[in-house]
């Protein structure tokens, strides 16, 4: 199942989440008062939370990005 990145932000933002956690092979996960809450949902695929982060970037950011990941292997 794909994320619904939109979706994750509005549910962070109405509930009062002060971070959103996403990584590689775990479910999305938040910080809600404090404390780390994983949500309902199936462990990411790299490809999804590569997704939403061409989302959240530039085409020359994401171009940048690409590059230095690719430098600091």
């Amino acid at each position: 199942m794909a994320i619904d990145f939109e979706g994750l932000l509005r549910f962070a933002t109405e509930n009062g989440a002060s971070d959103i956690f996403l990584k590689t092979g775990a479910p999305p996960t938040v910080r809600l008062n404090g404390h780390i809450r994983k949500l309902d949902h199936p462990n990411l695929a790299n490809e999804e939370i590569e997704g939403a982060a061409r989302k959240m970037m530039s085409a020359d950011d994401w171009v940048l990005a690409t590059i230095l990941n690719a430098i600091s292997k």
